[in-house]
């Protein structure tokens, strides 16, 4: 689960989990236009998803002793590529798990 956490933190997109109390819908509609980009500068080739490849030159990758791990714990279809949708879900969870 840390890895977990490394990567989205890595991909901007803690601030989009915040509780939706704490938070106006314009800055977590911010925070989420945010980590889109930061999710699209990383998909190098254009294809709404992150390569092995690609994810791999992520800071969160770069971090990880287990870069590898990191991608297929997010991976849940296992399709071999990250959505943005796949690493929104990988959050929640990660948030739901840590309450």
């Amino acid at each position: 689960m840390k890895i977990l956490l490394l990567l989205l933190c890595t991909l901007m997109i803690v601030g989009c989990a915040s509780p939706q109390s704490n938070r106006p819908f314009a800055k977590r509609k911010q925070a989420m236009n945010d980590a889109k980009k930061r999710f699209k500068a990383l998909d190098v080739d254009g294809d709404g998803e992150l390569s092995l490849t690609e994810f791999t030159k992520s800071q969160a990758a770069q971090r990880s002793a287990d870069p590898d791990n990191l991608f297929n714990s997010a991976d849940t279809n296992t399709d071999g590529a990250l959505t943005f949708d796949e690493l929104r879900q990988a959050l929640s969870e990660h948030r739901s798990k840590r309450n």
